[in-house]
This record gives structure tokens, C-alpha cells and sequence, in this order.
């Protein structure tokens, strides 16, 4: 009897374990697609390099609407940062924003993320690398939103 308690208390303990593992991998995963959204909103290079893995590659399915060709259109890092720094995502009124992260699978260092801006859908690949959770690709559309006047 004495030998099956200590089995029980010993998954007790690696199960707890690992539990807390996954909620602090998950964490960092969030934190990681946030310093992304929230770094593009608010203009902040640094929370967007943060996010970012240097091989990202950010990819839409485009339309010319001169002759409705589609084509994918991608951007790197480094666009990325250069269009946070340029300040497109402050465009956005603060008041609309309300962004969400829905992590929908996980397995050992990849990712996969889904993420909800007032303006995006992103499906976001993430890699961790040396330590740190980055996204390395991402696929993405905007959400139509009627014109104000």
C-alpha cells in the first residue's frame, strides 16, 4: 500500500508539473502574439521586433482591382518593423480595439495561434527559438469595415 501512495504522490507531482509548464509555455506564447498586435497599434518597433522571427514571412492572398488577378502578397521583418515605425497601425482609433488570442494547438516548440484585431484575422506559425517564442509565418485578411463619415 505504502509503495502505490508514493506512485500516486509522484504523479501528483509530475502532473502538476507539467501542467504548470504548459500554462507558462502558453503565456509566453501570448504574451508573444500580443507584443505583435499591440506593438503594431500603438507604433512600438521594439514589442514588434520582439515578436518577430527574422525569417518571418507575413503572407494575404491580394486582388489587383484593375483586372481582379489575385496574388499573394508577403512581408518580411523588416517591412514589418518599417510599417510599425511609419505608424500605419495607429491609424486605428484606440476605442475600437479589442484583441484576442486563441492559441489552437500546441506541441513541444511550435505554435499555432489565431489571432482577432478590430481591423485583422491572423493565423500566426510560432517557433521557439534559443528560449523565446517568434513568429515565423503568418496568413492573414482584413475584416471589411463600413466607411465612417
Amino acid at each position: 500500500m505504502k509503495t502505490f501512495n508514493l506512485i500516486l504522490i509522484l504523479f501528483a507531482l509530475c502532473g502538476t508539473n507539467l501542467f504548470a509548464q504548459a500554462v507558462d509555455e502558453n503565456k509566453a506564447i501570448e504574451e508573444t502574439i500580443l507584443n505583435y498586435i499591440e506593438g503594431w497599434y500603438d507604433g512600438d518597433v521594439d514589442r514588434m521586433e520582439k515578436a518577430l522571427h527574422p525569417e518571418l514571412a507575413k503572407r494575404v492572398l491580394a486582388t489587383l482591382p484593375q483586372t481582379g488577378t489575385t496574388f499573394i502578397n508577403t512581408a518580411t521583418k523588416s517591412m514589418m518593423v518599417e510599417y510599425t515605425r511609419a505608424g500605419f497601425g495607429k491609424q486605428t482609433p484606440r476605442e475600437k480595439l479589442n484583441n484576442t488570442v486563441e492559441i489552437l494547438d500546441v506541441y513541444n516548440g511550435i505554435a499555432t495561434v489565431k489571432a482577432i484585431s478590430y481591423d485583422y484575422v491572423d493565423y500566426c506559425h510560432v517557433v521557439k527559438q534559443d528560449g523565446e517564442w517568434k513568429i515565423i509565418n503568418v496568413l492573414w485578411e482584413r475584416i471589411p469595415h463600413e466607411k465612417e463619415e
